[in-house]
């Protein structure tokens, strides 16, 4: 495990818990990441993903977000982004497909932020 790459803080006002996620995350980290977030989650009713210094993903660590999201959304709260997707997350996104079919029911059949949000994908 890699601490560095996964770090949380809880606001001044003790509201939002940030999580940061940072360099290259996969399977490796899945484990650590899901931890992270259940106890966040479980503290909170906002939990912010900050992912600016993200570098690269997998298929765990997209289906452990999605995870702790739906988790969010079915006990009232939410896991939101701070930004906007990195590049990296787009990538992985288009090259999976998720762009496609991505409405979710935990989002009141929105679109799906974490997996493309229903854009298109520019290759």
């Amino acid at each position: 495990m890699s601490l560095e790459n996964i770090t949380s803080s809880l606001t001044a006002d003790g509201t939002t818990i940030n999580v940061t996620l940072s360099g290259a995350l996969s399977i490796e980290n899945a484990t650590e990441l899901q931890s992270v977030l259940a106890d966040a989650i479980s503290g909170v009713k906002l939990v912010r993903l900050e992912l600016d210094r993200l570098e690269h993903v997998d298929l765990t660590i997209m289906q452990v977000i999605c995870s702790a999201c739906r988790t969010a959304a079915a006990g009232g709260g939410q896991l939101v982004l701070d930004f906007k997707l990195p590049e990296c997350v787009e990538r992985f996104n288009c090259s999976i497909g998720a762009h496609v079919a991505s409405q979710c029911s935990y989002n009141k059949g929105e679109p799906c932020l974490w997996f493309g949000g229903g854009k298109t994908c520019q290759r």
